[in-house]
């Protein structure tokens, strides 16, 4: 939607690497760095680099409105569970594979201008250990 003001986003916080069997937690901080107070939607998107199965190429995982004064920060936390990261296989099954993880905030689904403007903030993660089967979809 329209905003009378923006935002920066930056310091990522995240485990570089987890198991196929933890649930990952983000941070970021949000900075109203426009001249009014405003409302932002911070919008979490994972990306699966090198997936063997069709997923999307920036999955929706998490939405949070905040409100921040002019000049103001906050600091924004989200927690994905296994299934919040797992993708379909072939035999149908959610599955949290070992395999490296792209992970993006912002107020906006991400794309190459708003990543070099800082209006994303942007990190990998990697997902280590054997797959784990969540469930079955059948």
């Amino acid at each position: 939607g329209l905003s009378y003001t923006s935002f920066a986003y930056s310091d990522l916080a995240v485990r570089k690497q987890i198991n196929t069997d933890d649930d990952l937690e983000i941070e970021v901080t949000v900075l109203n760095t426009g001249d009014y107070p405003g409302d932002e939607v911070v919008q979490l998107y994972i990306k699966h680099i090198g997936s063997s199965y069709p997923v999307p190429i920036h999955a929706l995982k998490g939405i949070k409105r905040i409100h921040l004064d002019t000049g103001k920060k906050k600091t924004v936390k989200f927690k994905l569970s296994e299934n919040e990261l797992s993708v379909i296989d072939d035999e149908n099954q959610r599955v949290v594979l070992p395999g490296e993880l792209q992970i993006f905030l912002g107020g906006k689904q991400p794309d190459d201008e708003s990543l070099k403007t800082g209006k994303i903030a942007e990190t990998k993660v990697q997902i280590v250990g054997e797959p784990l089967i969540i469930d079955r979809l059948d």
